[in-house]
């Protein structure tokens, strides 16, 4: 019988590695305690990642002890029901400028910034932003995008920002010389604002990824922002835009190209609706689409779905850019792509699949998928 090698026997750096795997709650309860190797490896490893939305308030005392603040380069805040007050009382027990020496990524869900606990949080991302080493930075809340407005984020490399406004989009990317990687979820607009109006002469970030998710901001307004985006910026290589905005405009193919055949995309993923004031062919919607610029040197493929049960149409990428996808081929429903071959679609970011399984006339390749509903009526 083969001999079993323990993990106390592994070298720390594929242990390491291992570590890298879990969250940081599993970490301590399944592995601490064990031999004195294993724990000296704990104390040795400098990569923890704080999860408030995971961290039971029973083991959180024994990980703030076993912890020091210079082995975390990753924290998620989160008001959530299952762990109030746990950010309080967290904060409370670290000094929160030494986070900054090595904190790499923070992410902030459900902060209630006029609270008077959560204004130390407001410290912490204060603080994170005039160290060196913040790297990535997610913020689910308007009141704290205002707050990057106001400071410098020269080091940040991958920024999410969520109920954020165009305006101080713009303002953050001013000063994010280093950013790389821009995820927008729910962009909004002020009244006052004017995006036809966007200043030309300022300098825009070296993005190679940008993702826009937006109910708000019609194609006008998202035009604008692009070309101020990519004026003097070739190394842009991924668009992703989800817009939810009944604005037919969306669906103007050759408007796209005019827009994009000078940059050096090699992905644009998006997904649009609208109510079309006319009765246009789905074939003549694509017709744009079926261009050489589109088919041959780009090789982007577009569908068009019509729903006329509820006067809604959508156009999207192939692969799909959206995690649900819903099929009912019934004979309101009526649905094309520019595809080589017509019978297939590729979705490689589908999460949930609804689809009518006794009557889909066509072949669906999901390879990410967690589930299937049958949405038989």
């Amino acid at each position: 019988m083969a001999n079993v090698v323990g993990l106390d026997y592994l070298p720390i750096e594929l242990i390491y590695r291992i570590l890298d795997c879990l969250d940081v709650q599993t970490i301590f309860h399944s592995l601490h305690g064990v031999c004195r190797r294993i724990n000296y490896t704990l104390g040795t490893y400098n990569r923890y990642k704080f999860n408030f939305q995971s961290i039971s308030k029973h083991k959180f005392h024994l990980i703030g002890r076993l912890i020091l603040h210079e082995q975390v380069i990753s924290m998620t805040l989160s008001d959530g029901n299952d762990t109030s007050n746990q950010i309080d009382l967290f904060l409370s027990s670290f000094d929160i400028k030494k986070f900054t020496i090595s904190l790499k990524s923070l992410k902030y869900l459900s902060i209630d910034c006029r609270s008077e606990c959560n204004a130390k949080t407001l410290r912490l991302l204060q603080s994170s932003l005039v160290g060196h080493s913040l790297q990535k930075l997610s913020l689910f809340s308007s009141s704290l995008c205002a707050v990057l407005t106001q400071n410098n984020t020269v080091n940040i490399k991958d920024l999410v920002l969520n109920s954020c406004m165009i305006r101080q989009i713009q303002q953050i990317l001013l000063s994010s010389t280093s950013l790389e990687t821009l995820i927008l979820t729910d962009v909004e607009i002020d009244v006052d604002d004017d995006l036809q109006n966007i200043d030309s002469s300022s300098k825009s970030p070296k993005l190679a990824y940008l993702s826009i998710s937006t109910s708000h901001l019609t194609m006008e307004m998202i035009v604008s922002f692009l070309n101020w985006l990519m004026k003097d910026s070739q190394q842009l290589r991924h668009l992703r835009l989800i817009s939810d905005v009944d604005d037919e405009t969306y669906f103007d193919g050759t408007r796209w190209e005019s827009l994009l055949w000078t940059t050096s995309l090699t992905a644009f993923q998006f997904q649009f609706r609208a109510k079309l004031t006319t009765d246009t062919p789905i074939k003549q919607i694509l017709l744009p689409f079926r261009n050489k610029f589109w088919l041959n040197e780009k090789r982007w493929f577009v569908a068009c779905d019509k729903h006329r049960l509820v006067d809604q149409s959508f156009l999207y990428s192939i692969p799909g850019c959206h995690e649900h996808f819903i099929w009912r081929p019934l004979p309101s429903f009526e649905s094309e792509n520019t595809l080589p071959t017509n019978n297939y679609r590729i979705f490689n970011r589908v999460n949930h699949v609804h689809i009518q399984l006794n009557c889909a006339v066509y072949i669906f390749v999901f390879f990410n998928y967690h589930s299937i509903i049958d949405c038989y009526p």
